[in-house]
């Protein structure tokens, strides 16, 4: 069995991913009232051993969504970043400067489970634009923030999907589809 990219985010209905401020604060506040939304993630994170990040989505964990303790513990991590002070020392972290989708390329060819892009919005907009992600699992949120970080960005070209599951868990839908060219 090959490795493969996937995509698994939360998105609001109206295709924010963060508000214009860069916060998930919409986000955090969902109650997950019987734990399903929680076992939804922990199964897709049963599959995947690597998941790469930018630097923004980083210093955002590092520093208000899991300051204590690294949220990712087990699997490792890249983060696309120039700026060396904003390295945290982690054994399960490597920080990568330069072109992050040749440098998962290098890794497919690797044995290992599946790959994580976390995000944010212009890191995987580089995997968009080369059509490098094999799923997308989205997560909509229902909340209409009306503005702030968009996921889709008009940037790339078309990329035919197939639908694969809908599953809704207390008032959010889990959306998986993959690459229409890999089925």
């Amino acid at each position: 069995m090959s490795r493969k990219v996937l995509f698994y985010i939360a998105m609001t209905l109206d295709g924010y991913i963060a508000d214009v401020d860069g916060n998930l604060d919409w986000l955090l506040k969902y109650d997950d009232p019987t734990g399903r939304i929680k076992d939804y993630y922990d199964e897709f994170l049963q599959n995947v051993d690597t998941v790469i990040m930018g630097k923004k989505t980083y210093m955002h964990l590092i520093t208000e969504l899991a300051p204590d303790q690294w949220a990712y513990e087990g699997l490792h991590t890249i983060v696309a970043t120039n700026d060396k002070e904003t390295r945290k020392v982690h054994q399960d972290i490597t920080f990568v400067s330069g072109d992050l989708v040749a440098h998962t390329r290098a890794l497919l060819e690797q044995d290992g489970k599946d790959i994580w892009v976390v995000g944010g919005a212009h890191v995987a907009a580089d995997y968009f634009k080369a059509n490098l992600i094999d799923a997308y699992y989205i997560q909509i949120v229902p909340i209409l923030l009306g503005d702030g970080i968009r996921l889709f960005e008009p940037t790339f070209d078309s990329i035919p999907l197939v639908f694969e599951d809908a599953t809704p868990v207390d008032g959010i839908t889990f959306l998986k589809y993959t690459r229409a060219d890999i089925n």
